[in-house]
Parts: structure tokens; sequence; C-alpha cells
């Protein structure tokens, strides 16, 4: 299910960021590009969760149980609702930190990536639809690997702090180097994310990352009269 939810995700990402011109041809070569890399990408999510699942299950059993439910289809099970809900809680919290320490603007980086979703309602379900399927990949990416570190260090919490600075690069969008802010705000990003890995599982981990991106990967306004509340309502909603 994962995998194929990764390839699905990959390949209508691909069509709805991408620039179309009136040449079957052409079509159908980026078409089968895209699906290709996807195919990929969902290949290698299959192979590394099937190869170290067992070992994340057998080491941290807690780890997978609301996952597990949520991907088995049990979406109003009280568990995924509480790991949910502390994740976006997590999210939230990191980011009203981030906005009370410093008050430095957003780099250029974070700007271009938040503007490209105004440029078209493609290109608005073309990002959300990135931001889901790499925030997958990441979380999962993060949970494999700390389990891989695990095994180097054997100690759970010098292989989650190893992991804090090593994700440090991606929790900001490679922008940590830009300010003391930016690097704080990675920081604590970081050792939250894999503090709730280690104590709670993997889904609020996966949660806190996709309400990150939404709120920080989208421009966002309450105000009705602005020309893009539309796409700001469907991420606040």
């Amino acid at each position: 299910r994962l995998s194929v939810f990764v390839i699905c995700g990959g390949v209508l990402t691909g069509l709805l960021r991408a620039h179309h011109v009136p040449v079957g041809i052409e079509e159908l070569a980026f078409l089968l590009g895209v699906t290709g890399w996807a195919v990929v990408w969902g290949g290698l999510i299959w192979l590394i969760y099937m190869g170290l699942e067992p070992h994340v299950r057998r080491l941290w059993p807690r780890t997978l149980v609301s996952w597990t439910r949520l991907i088995s289809g049990r979406m109003s099970d009280p568990l995924v609702g509480r790991d949910v809900l502390v994740g976006a809680l997590a999210s939230v919290a990191v980011l009203v930190v981030r906005l009370l320490v410093s008050h430095e603007p957003a780099s250029n980086v974070m700007l271009t990536r938040a503007l490209e979703s105004l440029r078209s309602t493609r290109q608005f379900a073309g990002m959300l639809a990135f931001n889901t399927i790499d925030n997958l990949e990441f979380a999962l990416g993060a949970l494999f690997f700390l389990l891989l570190l695990r095994r180097i260090v054997r100690n759970t919490w010098i292989a989650a702090a190893v992991l804090s600075v090593l994700f440090l690069q991606f929790s900001t969008g490679g922008t940590w180097q830009a300010s003391w802010g930016e690097a704080g705000y990675g920081l604590l990003y970081s050792l939250v994310g894999v503090t709730m890995l280690v104590q709670l599982g993997l889904l609020p981990v996966v949660t806190m990352g996709l309400v990150n991106r939404m709120l920080i990967a989208f421009p966002l306004t309450l105000d009705v009269n602005a020309w893009y509340f539309g796409s700001s309502a469907v991420i606040l909603l």
C-alpha cells in the first residue's frame, strides 16, 4: 500500500507541476520518465520497509502500532487520533517558538517554494501532492536511519541525538546556514521529531512533518478578500 501510494503520488506530482505541450510523443516520453522515477522511489520504499520493519518492530514494538492501524484502514481508532493530534500540536508549537524567538524574514528559498503554489490551481495541487509524498518518504527514512544508528552505537538516545544533528539540513529545507534563527529552529524541530519518534512512534512524526509543510510551504491568510484565500482555506481546513 505504501509503495503504490508513493508511486501514484509521484506520477501525479510530476504531471501537475510540469509544463505540458501539445506534442504526443513528448508527452508520452515525459509520462514514461515520471513513471520510471516514481516506480524507483516506490520500489525503494518497499525494499526498505520490508527489510527493516521487522527489526523496528522487535526493537521498539510501540513505534508502528498506530501507523499500522492507519494504513490498514482503521481511521477512527483512538490511538490513531491521539497520535495525529500530538503530531499536529508539536508542529504548531515548534513554529510558534520560531516566530517568538526570531523575527528574521523567511529565506528566498522558502519564499520561492511558497510562491510556486500560487501560479495556478494545478501548481497548487502539485505542491500539495509533492509535500505529502516527500514528507512520508522523509519520515520513513528518519525511522530506518535511526534503526541503523542504533545498531552502530547500541544506545537509542545517542542514536537519536546523532540523527537530530544529521537531519538538521532537511528540517530547514537546507536554509539553516543562513542564520542562527534558522539553525535553532531546525535543531528544535529535529529534536522534537526524533523524541516523538522514539517515545510515540512513526505516525505523529508523519503528521508533524505534514502540518509543518502545510503551514510554511503555502501562503496563508484569513482575509476573505485576498485573491489566494481559496487555496489558503483548503490548507487550513
